[in-house]
């Protein structure tokens, strides 16, 4: 009997010795999460300017982006630990259970989405930094593209069939990542003996998706930089104005 109540706190602890030995930790940590932009921050604002103000923005940018993590990962962990609770109290065993394990694939879910949100903008990133540097270096034939009748649109072809290429390779790495990883979590799931079913499954409509995002980073990345050289009038780019 002793161990049942070790072991089923909250059925059996008053309620001020529960809040103290549960809610305290979980205050803490969440004024420790609050604290690390705080702290970021005073860290930041003892760097040399202009680069401070620069990270500042930065962090300012990252910010909306970490609150929103943190909100999705708190409204799914207390609506699973409401279910949770609730099965509990019940005596479901099973009901907790499978509220436990779908607590856990709703984890992977978001985890999932995210980490591809934040690979796509940041893949986004580098192709507009890569394309850039490539057009600054090659202003003076993009200038005499432009004088000989080249049209804006034939010189965002050039730069825009080269981010594709880039962009295919990206495309094979990326599909070749998603059916290893989808393999290693299905077999590791399986092998705990929780989940008897496969949680990540690509298909082709994975693949097609993949291929778009690729695409579309490729555009939106070549587009300004190019459109933005493009506009100069020929004489300006050859002189490297």
């Amino acid at each position: 009997m002793e161990n049942v109540a070790k072991t089923n706190r909250m059925g059996s602890e008053k309620i001020p010795t529960l809040l103290l030995k549960m809610a305290l930790p979980m205050m803490f940590s969440m004024v420790v999460s609050a604290l690390y932009n705080i702290v970021d921050s005073i860290f930041i604002g003892m760097m040399e300017a202009p680069f401070n103000e620069k990270a500042i923005t930065a962090l300012g940018y990252a910010y909306p982006l970490q609150t929103l993590l943190v909100a999705v990962a708190n409204g799914t962990g207390i609506g699973v630990n409401s279910v949770l609770s609730k099965a509990l109290g019940e005596g479901k065993g099973d009901k907790a259970a499978r509220s436990c394990i779908n607590g856990y694939l709703l984890m992977i879910f978001f985890y999932v989405i995210f980490l591809a949100f934040g690979l796509a903008v940041f893949s986004m990133l580098l192709f507009y930094n890569f394309i850039s540097i490539s057009i600054n270096n090659k202003k003076r034939e993009i200038g005499i593209l432009r004088a000989v009748g080249a049209k804006r649109a034939d010189v965002f072809k050039i730069f825009y069939s080269e981010a594709c290429i880039i962009a295919l390779v990206n495309f094979l790495l990326s599909v070749i990542c998603t059916f290893a990883l989808s393999f290693i979590m299905n077999l590791e799931l399986a092998n705990s003996g929780l989940i008897t079913f496969a949680v990540m499954n690509p298909n082709i409509v994975v693949v097609l998706a993949i291929f778009g995002v690729a695409l579309v980073a490729a555009f939106i990345s070549s587009f300004l930089p190019v459109i933005r050289l493009a506009n100069k009038k020929p004489i300006d780019a050859i002189q490297n104005r």
